[in-house]
């Protein structure tokens, strides 16, 4: 996905285990992103408990879209949508504490992504 304006999460060997995801054929692609929209939709999830809620707005426009081609998700609030301000809550500013939401979020399900992932694929290659 092209690079995009706010904060991102970086997960190290990940672009290793895309590159590996973009290989598989069949039941196992469908499999691995089954797997990758299932984790999306936990870190949304997460994500909706934790922001800071004055107006609604930024809660509102949290989303998660996945990718087929590239096996990949992209969760968080779309800033076509004047949710900009979600960055200053993440990291806060010289004159307002930062109130985390995203990267916890991500950080929780970080742990359970391997596992999810490799089940995925056992149920889908052959034995």
């Amino acid at each position: 996905m092209a690079k995009k304006k706010g904060f991102h999460v970086v997960v190290e060997g990940i672009d290793d285990l895309y590159a590996a995801c973009r290989k598989l054929k069949g039941d196992a692609r469908e499999e691995a992103l089954n797997a990758v929209r299932a984790s999306a939709r936990a870190v949304k999830s997460e994500m909706l408990k934790r922001v800071p809620v004055n107006t609604g707005h930024l809660k509102s426009v949290i989303t998660s879209r996945s990718d087929k081609h590239n096996i990949i998700a992209d969760v968080g609030p779309r800033s076509g949508n004047k949710a900009h301000y979600g960055y200053w809550q993440e990291f806060g500013t010289s004159k307002m504490r930062a109130q985390p939401f995203a990267r916890p979020a991500a950080d929780k399900e970080r742990e359970k992504f391997p596992q999810r992932l490799r089940k995925a694929l056992k149920r889908a290659l052959p034995k």
